[in-house]
């Protein structure tokens, strides 16, 4: 006979949202149960966020040893030893591991279950022998590779985000198929660690972002010998023998021939919620995710949902912010609603960073905008660096009142911080113009552009009579 454990929130996924719920519950003085089928401290920490940032670290590295000459000085670059590379990423996740672990989420008082969790009703859950009921459940189970459809892709062996962090030898050519975020970002890493390297889309490269900015990243990631293979169909992949592989291609009717050693499915990710058993707790659901309102409320009164499961923001970050808004409804019933307004990282070089509308939305929704720019080759600080590839973007109505702002820097995942609170203050353009920042910093992008605002009436010839006459008094 099956145990019964009743419990204030049970929260299923212990990634990014899982934990914050959890321990934000506990908090609280709640009876918390957790339940993690796979490793504690989900995608983010163990094939994600943490090691891909780790592994484009030593690329930036060796990419910078690469540049030491142009100063005055002289390395021997070394050869990249991907095995050394592989227990680097093992340190920084061991390292960053105890904050996620088990042990620290039963000393707040969580009770940590390790197993498969699906529901049996739309108030009861079962997993391993024990049924668990509980006044709230919360669905923070994450996501998983989305694996395409390719004639001969089950006879070659792959990598996806989840496993490339394993790879401890050099390949002589990886495939990357995906030109998103992750794909290019790996892309970059494995070339500044002296790997050949080729992306394929069926669409075109970084799909869905700005496309000035993504022009700009592409000529860059072009120039660093990285081969971009665009709006492109993968016909077959055959293995010629146990360590070279063929990947057939079609573009426009031409066929390209690659040979490779490794390859990389980068094709997305995909909601991960069919093992739970939904329709028996009375949960919609989509392709795309479970169904939540602006609450993050599912179709069950009882149960909550956040994070990459829900399928609209799959950001580490979105997550835990998603979970605040979940125990602001669900503990203390405050209307919290969650906000569209996420923004948009990609960690390659430079940075890629995003919030708000794009130019086309922009243009729909308002009948007039400005579009303030100020290119990295005009800030001191990115020229003494030699950075000067990349720019900020921002959006604006007549008004000033900021509608978006994309940015491609170094560090661009820190300088759209101000810009963030700005907009979610409303302040207006005027604001970000009259701000002080030291001399000499890329921040300098933000007061430089949005001083642009005023260009046009400073220079009109009014206000220039205006002060040939006051000049005199």
């Amino acid at each position: 006979m099956a145990e019964i454990l009743k419990t204030d929130v049970c929260v299923i996924g212990a990634g990014s949202a899982g934990l914050v719920v959890a321990a934000g519950a506990a908090l609280f003085g709640l009876n918390v149960i957790l339940i993690e089928r796979d490793l504690m401290g989900g995608d983010c920490l163990n094939y994600g966020c943490v090691p891909s940032k780790a592994l484009i670290y030593a690329g930036k590295l060796k990419e910078k040893l690469s540049m030491i000459d142009k100063i005055g000085l002289s390395v021997d670059i070394p050869e990249t030893n991907f095995f050394h590379i592989k227990s680097y990423i093992e340190s920084v996740i061991k390292s960053i591991e105890p904050n996620d672990s088990k042990e620290r989420f039963e000393g707040m008082g969580v009770k940590v279950i390790k197993g498969s969790a699906k529901f049996i009703n739309k108030k009861q859950l079962q997993i391993n022998n024990q049924k668990i009921i509980s006044k709230k459940f919360v669905i923070c189970s994450g996501s998983k590779p989305y694996i395409p459809d390719i004639q001969g892709l089950d006879s070659v062996p792959f990598f996806t985000n989840e496993t490339i962090f394993s790879n401890s030898e050099k390949p002589y050519h990886l495939i990357i198929i995906g030109a998103g975020a992750i794909g290019t970002e790996i892309a970059q890493a494995y070339n500044n660690l002296s790997v050949k390297v080729s992306l394929i889309d069926s669409k075109i490269f970084l799909n869905g972002k700005d496309f000035e900015l993504s022009n700009i990243l592409k000529s860059k990631i072009l120039s660093q010998g990285i081969n971009i293979y665009e709006n492109i169909k993968i016909k077959k992949i055959t293995r010629v023998n146990e360590k070279k592989f063929n990947i057939f291609l079609d573009q426009d009717g031409t066929e390209i021939i690659l040979d490779f050693s490794h390859l990389l499915l980068a094709t997305g990710r995909v909601a991960n919620f069919n093992d739970l058993d939904l329709k028996k707790a009375g949960i919609k659901y989509t392709k795309s995710g479970i169904s939540v309102n602006s609450r993050l409320r599912t179709s069950n009164k009882r149960i909550y949902s956040a994070g990459d499961v829900i399928g609209q923001n799959m950001f580490t970050h979105s997550a835990s912010y998603e979970a605040g808004i979940v125990l602001r409804n669900m503990l203390f019933k405050i209307p919290a609603k969650a906000s569209s307004n996420i923004p948009d990282i990609i960690y390659t070089s430079p940075e890629y960073a995003s919030i708000g509308f794009s130019e086309e939305e922009a243009v729909k929704y308002n009948s007039s905008i400005n579009i303030l720019r100020w290119p990295l080759s005009e800030n001191d600080r990115a020229v003494i660096e030699s950075e000067e590839v990349g720019l900020i973007k921002i959006i604006t109505q007549k008004n000033g009142r900021i509608l978006g702002v994309k940015i491609l820097s170094p560090n661009a995942a820190d300088l759209i911080v101000p810009w963030i609170l700005a907009m979610n203050k409303n302040l207006k353009i005027s604001s970000m113009a009259n701000l002080i920042i030291p001399y000499p910093t890329l921040s300098e992008l933000t007061k430089r552009a949005s001083s642009n605002f005023f260009l046009p009436k400073l220079t009109s010839k009014f206000l220039q009579n205006l002060v040939k006459i006051l000049i005199k008094i």
